[in-house]
């Protein structure tokens, strides 16, 4: 993995659900997950709105940026960070940054890590790609361009530059003093020596030009590929360009696509065309309808569609494979509400049979709305895969989607019951419940009548009881929960009891049991413990606090005992085991991986570990080097429980970074 891979990889790694909060009586800014609990404390003057796996902060006049775990990755330290307080992906992974604004020539550059690329003497820096960062000094009228080390690389006279247009293969450079831009490569060498302002983009051999105000192409030895006759030709699918004509309105633009030869693939029409993976997409600007073209020109889809994207409105908490910016459904507008797929590679997933077909992740089912043989007959619904395997015959009156991929939910019967189908065991299917709800933490519940029934997101029945309504639990649900002494597990279900005084509630974990809780002001609710501010020190080993579970039996465990097991000598010894034993996986240490790797295991009755699990990884070999070294560890002293020796499941927190 190259320091670019893993500047691109920390900028695309999906963040926790999170949001911003702010504290009411000192008005400062914090982070909370989902579950409200504090991620970065309420101390700062200002954060990023967007979240992201790097966000910005601002604090005492000093701005800086956190993780999503709090932790710093650029010091608060600087005046200003630009992009101010936006993602980082707008720079391909750096951050321009000054500690005095006022001073002309001091802006430096950092990287994702906070590691200082260029130093704070420039008027004007940015990255032009991963690789490529770019610095002038205020005066001078050269621009000077270094790689992601920070070694300069070569120069070049101008004053400011763009990323290229068409690729990341050549970038735009601006005079100081207007007058035309010229267009160079990645090595610094025009784009088009002979006249570098024509020049826009080369392959080595064609090059796209400029000429009297309309853009073609040429071959290494001059002879027209493209015509002269276009506002815009960019690369398409291999060894092909789209060429675009813009008018003075776009109801009159103009594109085709021309193969490296210049042999026209798709003749130029009234259309604008988009090159996917495979093939193209095309609207007919007249008709305002939608078709496909195949690589080779052929006609896919006719253009007589409405293509629209997918929304996945219960994705509040995505699930692995999610990918609906991979597809649009496409609707025939002679059959109103029919649709099917089309996949990015130009694969067409319309089933023989079906009216529509709706799409989750690349891990469920697709689940089609079938044809009906008459009028007035109510349609049926099946399950298939993405082969078109029929996983579920066309019986159903309705199916939906759980975040299970091996799970759906459905009725046979017309007004009969719903219930939850497993896709490997479809006949062991119950249909008990009137309706089912899928909450946004992935957990279902079923109703019968005053009968509820809670599900973990597997399937899994964890509770029921006569309730009057059930919900999901709220900010001050979570907060009483997490005050009050005794609860354990995560809180995941609300549920009200027929007779309740206003504001009682039932708070249901993650293990089906019940807690009940009485008005706030019954309560002595303690605050609390904020997140501790997040320092740029290194990070000590953490050892989680593990949560409280029921009494286990034969050969369940605690996550929570009176005397909880222990390293032999305590932690102080623990930490040492891990400093002296840990071996820095040299591919972290090459791409200059950083963070902490989260192990959970069972402390079994005679002081021996097992179960091991990763639960959270940061790559480079860190997992398996922690998973090592636990595997390496001396026998615990057990966990205890009234005196009883019992299997207890402890969690912990390996902490990797580099010097």
């Amino acid at each position: 993995m190259t320091l670019r891979t893993l500047l691109l990889l920390l900028l695309s790694i999906p963040a926790t659900a999170q949001s911003r909060f702010q504290d009411p009586q000192t008005q400062k800014w914090g982070y909370q997950d989902a579950d409200w609990n504090i991620i970065v404390p309420a101390v700062y003057d200002e954060v990023q709105p967007n979240m992201d796996t790097i966000m910005a902060v601002k604090k005492d006049g000093k701005m800086g940026a956190v993780d999503q775990y709090g932790n710093f990755r650029i010091p608060l330290v600087y005046e200003y960070i630009m992009p101010n307080l936006n993602p980082f992906r707008t720079q391909f992974g750096y951050a321009a940054v000054t500690k005095n604004s006022k001073v002309s020539n001091s802006w430096g550059m950092v990287d994702a890590r906070g590691k200082v690329i260029l130093p704070e003497k420039f008027q004007y820096v940015r990255a032009i790609t991963p690789n490529l960062l770019v610095g002038r000094v205020d005066g001078d009228s050269m621009l000077q361009f270094f790689n992601l080390r920070g070694e300069p690389q070569f120069q070049i006279k101008g004053g400011s530059v763009e990323p290229g247009r068409v690729d990341n293969s050549f970038f735009e450079v601006n005079p100081i003093h207007g007058g035309g831009s010229c267009h160079a490569k990645l090595d610094g060498s025009w784009v088009h020596p002979a006249d570098p302002r024509a020049g826009i983009w080369t392959d080595g051999s064609r090059t796209i030009l400029w000429r009297e105000n309309k853009m073609g192409m040429i071959d290494d030895r001059g002879k027209i590929i493209i015509p002269f006759a276009f506002n815009e030709i960019t690369p398409g699918l291999s060894g092909q360009f789209v060429a675009l004509n813009r008018a003075g309105s776009n109801l009159d633009n103009q594109s085709g696509v021309f193969d490296k030869t210049g042999k026209v693939v798709i003749p130029v029409a009234n259309q604008e065309i988009y090159a996917l993976e495979g093939v193209y997409r095309f609207t007919d600007i007249a008709a305002d309808k939608n078709g496909i073209y195949g690589a080779d020109g052929r006609v896919i889809l006719p253009a007589k569609y409405h293509f629209s994207g997918i929304f996945i409105s219960d994705d509040y908490q995505r699930i692995p494979e999610m990918h609906p910016e991979w597809y649009v459904y496409v609707q025939d507008p002679a059959e109103p509400n029919s649709s099917f797929l089309v996949r990015k590679d130009g694969t067409i997933i319309r089933p023989e049979g079906s009216f529509s077909v709706r799409y989750y992740s690349e891990l469920h089912p697709l689940i089609l709305q079938m044809r009906t043989d008459s009028v007035g007959q109510l349609p049926r619904y099946k399950a298939v895969d993405f082969s078109g395997k029929e996983l579920l015959p066309a019986e159903y009156y309705s199916l939906d989607f759980t975040s299970n991929p091996n799970l759906l939910t459905g009725r046979k019967a017309l007004k009969g019951a719903i219930g939850f189908i497993p896709l490997d065991a479809p006949h062991t299917a119950e249909f008990t419940f009137e309706y089912l709800q899928k909450m946004q933490n992935h957990y279902l519940v079923g109703r019968k009548q005053q009968d509820f029934a809670l599900f973990s997101p597997a399937g899994k029945r964890i509770h029921e009881g006569a309730y009057s309504s059930f919900s999901e639990p709220n900010k001050a649900h979570f907060e009483q929960f997490r005050s009050r002494k005794g609860t354990s597990g995560r809180l995941v279900a609300v549920g009200f009891r027929a007779g309740m005084a206003y504001g009682d509630w039932v708070g249901i974990n993650d293990s089906g049991l019940e807690f009940l809780f009485k008005k706030p002001e019954l309560v002595a609710v303690k605050p609390t413990k904020p997140a501790p501010v997040a320092k740029e020190a290194v990070e000590e080993l953490v050892l989680e606090a593990p949560v409280a579970a029921s009494q286990p039996s034969g050969d369940d465990y605690f996550t929570y005992v009176e005397e909880m097991p222990q390293y032999p000598g305590g932690e102080a010894e623990l930490l040492k085991f891990l400093k002296d034993k840990q071996i820095y996986p040299q591919l972290a240490k090459e791409n200059g991986i950083q963070g902490m790797v989260v192990l959970s295991f069972i402390v079994e009755k005679d002081g021996s570990l097992s179960n091991f699990q990763v639960l959270r990884d940061i790559g480079g070999g860190c997992g398996q080097e922690a998973l090592r070294m636990v595997r390496a560890m001396p026998k615990w002293i057990p966990g205890k429980q009234k005196g009883q020796v019992i299997r207890v499941k402890y969690t912990l927190r390996v902490s990797f970074r580099l010097e």
